[in-house]
């Protein structure tokens, strides 16, 4: 009976919040990902290719060192500097020339996400608390708790209703923005809530599991290879993939190593990099 009682627990206390935190965490960062290549037009934009994830981080490092524990108020900080190094990458894009090309948008976005995470990196050994943070550079949902369960759904359930009103209004974005624009379409108020909604989504994500790499960026494309038509059916196919490649990398983290885990970070990046080259490769660099 006491062994029972034991399992119980087991399973109430440490499998459910995970299995769930991985679901949640999983939907988030493939929508998030989802709306920022749809309203951008670029198979290559995510958060983590455009510094969304790296800001984030920095905004997580830098709550810790100011004492904040409060995980309300550390997603506060993670979505305040999701969007500052947004800001940033824009704000550079319109300094350079061409800089809003979809290519070159992407690549500035890699190299300030990278200057960013290495300031994390650098505070946070200076700072001598690099492992208080060091889940936020590696990934991970094996501490999840139900509080984090909770956060995560109250976030995604909070962006249902702006989904409800956009994803409708998305169904024209393979025109051009000129185009779109002449049809009286509201092209920058659709894209800043759609990007509003993805730093949401992927910088609370960031803030209770950590850096996942190319989530955002390898489900939607997945999808795009089976030319489903309609943003609706495509964002439930993305969600629904989200979840699954989330689940089945936190089950590859806990078997490559066993009994030890593997960040899941690592088992996404394995997974991520080979398609990010397959993906420039057939593009040709051309339609990206």
């Amino acid at each position: 009976m006491l062994k029972e009682s034991s399992a119980s627990q087991l399973v109430y206390q440490l499998r459910l919040p995970r299995l769930l935190l991985t679901l949640l965490t999983g939907f988030a960062v493939s929508v998030s990902g989802f709306l920022m290549q749809k309203v951008s037009q670029n198979n290559l934009a995510s958060p983590s290719m455009l510094g969304l994830v790296d800001g984030a981080v920095l905004g997580l490092v830098l709550a810790k060192f100011l004492g904040i524990s409060s995980s309300l108020l550390l997603a506060v900080f993670s979505i305040g500097f999701s969007l500052l190094s947004l800001a940033v990458v824009y704000g550079i894009a319109a300094l350079v020339p061409g800089g809003f090309l979809k290519t070159r948008l992407v690549l500035i976005g890699i190299v300030v996400g990278n200057v960013i995470g290495s300031l994390a990196n650098l505070f946070a050994y200076q700072m001598s608390f690099f492992q208080e943070v060091s889940l936020y550079f590696v990934g991970s949902v094996t501490d999840a708790t139900w509080l984090d369960v909770w956060l995560m759904l109250g976030t995604c359930l909070l962006v249902v209703p702006f989904l409800v009103y956009l994803l409708p209004q998305l169904e024209g974005f393979y025109l051009e923005e000129e185009v779109l624009k002449g049809l009286g379409m509201p092209v920058y108020r659709l894209k800043i809530i759609a990007f509003l909604l993805a730093t949401c989504l992927s910088a609370v994500a960031v803030s209770l599991v950590g850096k996942l790499g190319f989530v955002g960026l390898i489900v939607p494309n997945l999808v795009g290879l089976l030319k489903i038509k309609g943003v609706v059916s495509q964002f439930m196919m993305t969600s629904l993939f989200g979840v699954i490649l989330l689940l089945v990398a936190d089950i590859l983290a806990k078997l490559i190593r066993y009994p030890y885990e593997t960040p899941i970070s690592f088992v996404i990046s394995l997974l991520g990099l080979p398609f990010f080259f397959w993906l420039l490769k057939r593009n040709g660099g051309r339609h990206v």
